[in-house]
């Protein structure tokens, strides 16, 4: 997890290479872009993957919250047939 003090200084740093060099900047900023898109691509994969192998129910997703947090939330969000 990143710490507050590096949160808090990104956006200096940033400011700080667009002020030494507009193309340093445009290469900093393509590389955060690249970075997010790298992320967000390997979320999506990861989720397609755990579909493909079945577990697309929610309780398999009880990692974080306890198991009768998970089931409530299951039984409210069962559509009516």
């Amino acid at each position: 997890m990143l710490s507050a003090v590096f949160v808090l200084r990104l956006p200096v740093l940033l400011t700080a290479v667009n002020t030494v060099s507009v193309k340093m900047s445009m290469k900093v900023q393509n590389i955060f872009t690249y970075a997010k898109l790298f992320a967000l691509t390997l979320i999506i994969l990861t989720g397609i993957v755990q579909l493909y192998l079945g577990m697309w129910s929610l309780t398999h997703w009880c990692i974080v919250c306890s198991e009768s947090v998970c089931k409530e939330f299951a039984l409210l969000n069962v559509p009516n047939s």
